[in-house]
């Protein structure tokens, strides 16, 4: 994809969509650990789907407080790991 610029200038722009995101992930976070599998599928499903912490404690099998506590932790977790900004999940449906 490119883009004209206001001087008049073409610049391509880089190929980044969901799947680079997930091989990103899957190498540096889940390393073959189903625990962490699991977290990121819980972020993913309230994130992307906007799945109630309701809905995932019962598809996981905890109560509603621990998917809270583990959402909470695992973005912390991701965003010193992948240096993302502080307001990040600002405007996220994740708890925030």
């Amino acid at each position: 994809m490119s883009t004209i610029g206001q001087d008049g200038l073409k610049t391509v722009l880089e190929r980044h969509g969901i799947d680079q995101m997930w091989d990103v992930i899957r190498e540096h976070y889940i390393q073959g650990k189903p625990r962490r599998a699991r977290l990121i599928a819980m972020l993913s499903l309230r994130e992307v789907a906007g799945w109630s912490f309701e809905m995932l404690a019962d598809a996981f099998g905890n109560d509603r407080a621990h998917i809270v506590r583990s959402l909470s932790s695992l973005r912390r977790e991701l965003q010193e790991m992948f240096e993302l900004p502080e307001d990040f999940w600002t405007g996220r449906r994740c708890g925030r």
